[in-house]
């Protein structure tokens, strides 16, 4: 355990919010966007609210030593809850993989080979997590400004056309959205980094960066669902790719191809997100491997997520989101349920002059130390 991981919570929130955004960026058509607007709108702050709430526990307990120490492999517990994380991020690691190539395929006439494709993007992707979390975070900072930049143009080049008449109100609003989110309701796996991450460093908050990390992504949601819907109308919910469609009939991008300019940052925030799934399997799945194969525990990750990656194309999309969601729930609530019992463990050994355990000792290393 040669090392030390200490991230700054804004980096990571806002490299968070990113990945979030980035699930609506490539993947639109998927859940409640078939929606009318207004409906999508509803459903997303439902489906908000609902994930907040069920991981407020995960983010409370996050900063208690034996949470800490378990992510060492240390305590009770502690080897079940690494494995859930690793199981959660290499599912949700592959599925990037996957939704990343097919979104490279609807938009390029010319692709590479699946396997060249998939193999190329996967060795980019573990080769930015292994430069390091920190260094990772910088970079999608940069990504999210380029990602907002690229959405402003996008609705600034479609705001000529953009008409009131086109909302849509349907008959029965309230149940229709009571459908669309019992139907696809997920957690974003990306979400539980803010607990596992966000606590190395001082005075970092992760209930309050649970909550503004969903707060912006309902927001980001809230206007590309309205943008849609006012430029294209009812045939919003007929494209397959709304805003790819969207960059490609702006006024900005006719005569430009400003789309494909579009299409490559949101391919980069893609990728981001996938590396920092990436990221955050290795760091799970360190402390699982024998002492001499820790330090390659980024690339040994590559196996579980090329199995993610053959999930995504071989099994039907509702089958992937059931089991990622009940992957994420089970590990957000497996350290709430071996910490029970453990709130006042460091001020019973702060009482007793201390502990040379490995809890205490992996408090103090961080928990991205290998």
């Amino acid at each position: 355990m040669g090392h030390k991981t200490i991230v700054s919570p804004r980096q990571l929130l806002w490299g968070v919010i990113l990945c979030l955004v980035c699930s609506s960026l490539i993947s639109p058509a998927a859940g409640a966007a078939r929606l009318p607007a207004w409906g999508r709108i509803l459903a997303a702050a439902a489906s908000a609210a609902l994930v907040w709430l069920l991981l407020l526990p995960f983010m409370a307990a996050s900063g208690r030593e034996r949470f800490v120490a378990m992510l060492a492999g240390y305590g009770r517990g502690g080897k079940v809850c690494l494995v859930l994380f690793s199981l959660c991020f290499a599912l949700a690691a592959g599925r990037g993989l996957e939704r990343t190539e097919t979104f490279y395929r609807y938009v390029s006439p010319d692709t590479l080979p699946l396997a060249v494709f998939v193999a190329l993007l996967l060795a980019i992707c573990l080769y930015a997590a292994r430069c390091g979390l920190e260094t990772l975070l910088r970079a999608g900072l940069a990504l999210l400004v380029l990602t907002a930049a690229s959405l402003a143009l996008v609705l600034a080049g479609n705001a000529g056309q953009m008409r009131l008449e086109n909302l849509q109100l349907p008959r029965q609003p309230l149940q229709l959205a009571w459908e669309s989110l019992a139907a696809g309701f997920s957690v974003a796996p990306e979400l539980l980094l803010l607990g596992i991450f966000a606590h190395s460093a001082p005075q970092s908050r992760p209930v309050s960066l649970l909550g503004r990390a969903l707060t912006a992504a309902v927001a980001v949601d809230l206007v590309l669902a309205c943008a849609v819907e006012l430029a294209l109308g009812q045939f919003g919910a007929l494209q397959v790719q709304p805003l790819h469609t969207l960059a490609r009939i702006g006024s900005l991008s006719v005569f430009r191809r400003l789309d494909a300019v579009h299409v490559s940052v949101w391919l980069l925030a893609a990728v981001f997100r996938t590396a920092l799934l990436c990221a955050g399997l290795g760091e799970t799945l360190r402390p699982l491997l024998p002492e001499k194969f820790r330090q390659l525990s980024v690339w040994l990750a590559a196996a579980p997520v090329l199995a993610g990656a053959a999930a995504g194309y071989f099994l039907p999309e509702w089958l992937l989101t059931a089991v990622q969601t009940a992957l994420v729930l089970a590990a957000a609530f497996a350290p709430v349920c071996f910490c029970k019992g453990g709130k006042d463990d460091g001020k019973k050994r702060a009482a007793a002059g201390g502990s040379s355990g490995p809890g205490r000792a992996h408090r103090l290393r961080g928990p991205g130390a290998g």
